[in-house]
């Protein structure tokens, strides 16, 4: 029944319980004239001013970067129970404690919006571990929430957290097996921070962060800031989370910390023109110097001159006291504009040499 020229009033058959919008009477027209009939317009849309949110570019670079590693990503519940950070040791007043509590959960495991993703992580090793995979490689990207008192919005952080436990190297007839170490982790942190153009973190211990074995952790630091923290997990942290036996290994970093430095551009170097002049040294130093100190001054020290400083040797044993260690270097030093003379470089090296004694204390290994 037509009401006037632009309103219409329709009772549909009540055989036809699928009609009760008025897009359902829209749709019945176009059905019954045919869908053809509707001419084909280019809709009228503004361009929007604004830019692309960072976090749909960045995290797909980071999925991306993380999957080429072997990694496999997990998809965890943003509400946890807070048995589960009690689990890894954080106590009373410690920041993972600061929960954004609901007030109708469904479940009391899901009782707190998650402040880290780490425990996310820890459950789904268990289940694949129950399902008899020994060898885990899981990241995670999301959020995690802070409370901010009452009446304001909680903090929400986007992070990246990773697990590995297991083999990285399996058995085959033509090599050994090789089990998961605290070198591995700490390399994928590198890898994830360098693709992401961001540049090279700095690792520092102790860690702030529960539930971390204390001599094989250390916290992520970028640009003399904490943004995260890698280290193997504690026994008593696999014995709360049932994770059975083995060595597991975790690191969680806030994303949102080096976006100021993430960049996109790629620069070309060209390649060296002028030969390279290799020099190894070992130092003995104590075993609470750590090697990114002594590695610090050779860069200093040589200037525009090193191009390079790699780690070939760590040695703790026979010959050495109990609390010191040695450490190999091996410097490239190299010019873009000429050849450097053997006498230039020995200065150069004798001169980081007394240095790295003056700073750390350490004296040249013998033999």
């Amino acid at each position: 029944e037509r009401k006037d020229h632009n309103k219409f009033v329709v009772v549909p058959p009540t055989y036809r319980v699928d009609i009760f919008r008025e897009i359902d009477l829209v749709e019945e027209i176009a059905r019954i004239s045919g869908f053809q009939e509707i001419p084909v317009r280019t809709p009228s849309v503004r361009a929007s001013e604004e830019t692309r949110f960072w976090e749909l570019e960045v995290s797909s670079r980071a999925r991306w970067i993380m999957t080429s590693m072997g990694y496999t990503e997990v998809i965890t519940y943003s509400f946890i129970s807070p048995k589960l950070v009690e689990a890894l040791g954080a106590a009373e007043g410690h920041y993972l404690m600061n929960f954004v509590r609901l007030l109708n959960p469904l479940t009391v495991d899901q009782s707190v919006m998650r402040t880290s993703l780490v425990p996310g992580l820890l459950m789904a090793a268990r289940q694949n571990l129950s399902y008899g995979e020994k060898a885990l490689k899981l990241f995670e990207w999301g959020k995690v929430f802070f409370d901010k008192g009452k009446d304001r919005q909680p903090e929400e952080k986007y992070h990246v957290a990773g697990l590995l436990t297991g083999s990285v190297t399996p058995k085959k007839w033509h090599s050994k097996e090789r089990m998961a170490d605290f070198y591995d982790i700490k390399g994928v942190v590198e890898a994830l921070l360098e693709n992401l153009g961001a540049g090279e973190p700095l690792f520092k211990r102790p860690t702030e962060f529960p539930g971390l074995d204390e001599e094989v952790s250390a916290n992520i630091l970028f640009e003399g800031q904490i943004i995260g923290h890698v280290g193997q997990l504690s026994g008593e942290v696999i014995e709360a989370s049932d994770l059975g036996k083995g060595e597991f290994f975790v690191f969680e970093m806030d994303i949102e910390c080096i976006l100021p430095s993430l960049t996109r551009e790629k620069k070309f170097i060209p390649f060296a023109r002028f030969p390279a002049v290799y020099r190894d040294i070992s130092i003995v130093v104590s075993k609470e110097v750590e090697s990114s100190t002594i590695k610090g001054i050779i860069q200093q020290e040589g200037g525009g001159l090193v191009e390079s400083v790699d780690i070939f040797d760590v040695y703790e044993g026979q010959g050495n006291p109990q609390d010191k260690k040695a450490i190999g270097f091996r410097i490239c030093y190299r010019s873009a504009e000429r050849t450097l003379e053997g006498d230039e470089v020995n200065r150069i090296h004798e001169k980081i040499i007394d240095r790295i004694r003056q700073k750390t204390g350490g004296r040249l290994r013998e033999g």
